[in-house]
């Protein structure tokens, strides 16, 4: 802040510092008999060092990556107020990555899926996301069909489980078939693939696992308390 202050005052003071030179050398010049400089010259000079001047203050402006904004909702009948946080902890990147993959889904089905897991869980605790999991109701052939329709890398990273690996802007989505236990022991289970959103979050360890929100951010609650 002090060094922009201080270049800031510099460029103030350079046209008065320019012209001063100026008169110096001119006087200098008629005081030795030799030829006055052409005024010419001191606009080519200010020109040359306001080029510079302007290349430097860019240099120097802050890359400020602006606000933004999650907007007013209600949660289980209480307004949660509109908040606004660095663009930075979600990244427009990131953003983008997401919402294209969601396009993607979205346009072989509507309403077929939805964030689940960490990125809701520190939503609603106000943290940033890295990692974003889609449930859908989809079946894996027809993600990998949606992602392909929209020019995404799909990637079968666990088939068996019903799991496509979307990779977009370099970057990965996990995308996961809802899913319903058949079979299971408590470590391992057999599970087929569901439409039902209660059948997928009942199999959830969590109940905050179990919530999942739209692109929109809406909130979806399947399991009833």
């Amino acid at each position: 802040m002090a060094g922009r202050l201080l270049f800031e005052l510099f460029i103030f003071s350079l046209p008065f510092l320019v012209f001063g030179l100026y008169l110096l050398a001119t006087r200098s010049a008629v005081d030795a008999g030799q030829r006055k400089w052409p005024v010419q010259l001191l606009f080519a000079i200010g020109l040359g060092l306001a080029t510079i001047a302007w290349f430097v203050m860019i240099a120097l402006e802050p890359r400020d990556r602006g606000m933004c904004i999650e907007p007013e909702r209600v949660e289980n009948g209480v307004v949660i107020p509109a908040r606004s946080y660095p663009c930075e902890h979600c990244g427009s990147s990131d953003v983008e990555r997401r919402l294209g993959v969601m396009r993607a889904l979205e346009a072989a089905r509507p309403g077929c899926a939805r964030y689940v897991g960490g990125c809701v869980r520190n939503t609603l605790r106000g943290l940033p996301s890295d990692d974003f999991d889609v449930a859908t109701q989809l079946t894996p052939p027809e993600v990998i069909a949606a992602l392909e329709a929209a020019s995404i890398r799909a990637v079968p990273t666990g088939l068996e489980h019903g799991t496509i690996t979307a990779v977009h802007d370099s970057k990965p989505v996990e995308i996961t078939t809802l899913r319903r236990d058949v079979e299971t022991d408590g470590r391992r289970a057999v599970v087929a693939f569901t439409e039902d959103w209660t059948e997928d979050a009942a199999r959830r360890d969590f109940r905050l696992n179990a919530i999942y929100a739209g692109a929109d951010g809406t909130l979806f609650e399947v399991i009833e308390e």
